[in-house]
């Protein structure tokens, strides 16, 4: 359970914000349906609020969600990167390679 959408839902529910509003920005905003459910029923049964709690609208302090994690993004970004370097150094390093690739890669596009 992440602590922080934990937390972030407790004080969304303690200034008055529905559960169900709470909800829908969080997964608007990239966090797993189930993942804001589990930790919305976490959140009502510690602060002992009945499962159905009746909310104000939503407050000017909803966009303060917490961000939700970039680690699948940073993967892809350092893989292109591993992946651009060893062209790289193909290239440079082995060039002989590099053009029989692209040469093989020439042959079967104009046969």
């Amino acid at each position: 359970m992440n602590q922080q959408l934990l937390d972030y839902i407790k004080y969304q529910l303690q200034e008055g914000i529905k559960p169900v509003d709470i909800k829908n920005i969080l997964v608007s905003k990239g966090w797993i349906d189930e993942d804001v459910s589990d930790a919305m029923n976490v959140a009502i049964r510690q602060m002992g609020l009945p499962s159905k709690e009746a909310g104000a609208p939503l407050s000017k302090n909803s966009d303060n969600f917490p961000p939700k994690s970039h680690k699948w993004i940073f993967i892809i970004l350092i893989l292109i990167i591993i992946l651009v370097v060893s062209a790289g150094l193909i290239f440079f390093l082995i060039p002989e390679i590099f053009y029989s690739f692209l040469d093989s890669v020439y042959r079967s596009i104009v046969s």
